[in-house]
């Protein structure tokens, strides 16, 4: 299940405490912070613990655009009439920002 937006500072500290390398690389800490947070799913290794496959790790790490880039070209796109996304789900981001903006208490968002 993802971590709620008020648990994310906490979740993400934590796996930068146990992991120091995350501090400089972001596809790092994504692929730590869900291996940790949202790895119900993987398989076990032999300590026990979720982990992506060694392959995916590599590739994601060496080949992958980042989420945070294609999700930034999404919303670009998106910004500019191509592609809308439905209805709900615009109105969904929409109430996310919000409660970010909330969160976070900065009002020149909304």
């Amino acid at each position: 299940m993802p971590v709620k937006m008020e648990d994310a500072e906490t979740a993400v500290s934590h796996v930068l405490s146990l992991f120091p390398e995350t501090c400089s690389n972001d596809k790092l800490l994504m692929l730590d912070f869900w291996e940790l947070y949202d790895g119900e799913g993987l398989p076990r290794g032999s300590d026990g613990h979720p982990h992506f496959p060694p392959w995916f790790r590599w590739w994601f790490l060496k080949e992958a655009t980042t989420p945070e880039t294609i999700a930034r070209a999404r919303r670009k796109v998106q910004e500019n009439g191509g592609h809308k996304a439905r209805k709900e789900v615009e109105e969904g981001r929409r109430e996310k920002a919000r409660q970010l903006t909330i969160f976070f208490g900065k009002k020149e968002w909304i």
